[in-house]
C-alpha cells in the first residue's frame, strides 16, 4: 500500500448563468501537476473540464449534475474518460436535507462504471 500526497490540482472557474430556464451554470478549467509521491502521481500533467449546473425546482427541491471530460495519465498514456452525475437534493428542514445521486465513468478503455447513492445531509 503506498502513502503520500496525491498531485495537485490548480484551475479556474467561470460563472455563465443563470441561464434562461433558471438553471445555474459555471465552466471549470483544471490542471492536475505531478507533484505527489512517486507511488501516486500520474507523472503526467494531466487537464479537465467540468461543467456544472443546477436549478432550483422548489423552495425544497433542488436539481444539478455535472458533465465532465479528464485526461488522466495512466500508465505513460491518456485515458480520456468522460463522466456525468446527476442530483436530486430535498430539503428535510432547515438544516436537514436527503438527497439521491447518480455518477457514470465512461473511460476510453474499458466498459463504464455506474453509481447509485443515496445520502443524508
Amino acid at each position: 500500500m503506498s502513502s503520500g500526497f496525491s498531485d495537485l490540482a490548480v484551475g479556474m472557474k467561470r460563472q455563465l448563468g443563470p441561464v434562461p430556464g433558471g438553471f445555474d451554470v459555471s465552466l471549470v478549467l483544471s490542471l492536475s501537476l505531478p507533484a505527489g509521491a512517486s507511488a501516486i502521481s500520474s507523472h503526467g500533467y494531466d487537464p479537465f473540464v467540468q461543467l456544472p449546473w443546477s436549478r432550483a425546482l422548489s423552495s425544497k427541491w433542488t436539481v444539478a449534475g455535472m458533465l465532465s471530460v479528464y485526461w488522466p495519465t495512466a500508465q505513460g498514456r491518456r485515458n480520456v474518460t468522460g463522466e456525468t452525475t446527476f442530483l436530486m437534493d430535498r430539503q428535510l428542514r432547515k438544516t436537514w436535507d436527503a438527497f439521491v445521486e447518480y455518477a457514470g465513468d465512461f473511460p476510453e478503455p474499458g466498459g463504464p462504471r455506474h453509481l447509485v447513492h443515496f445520502g443524508t445531509a
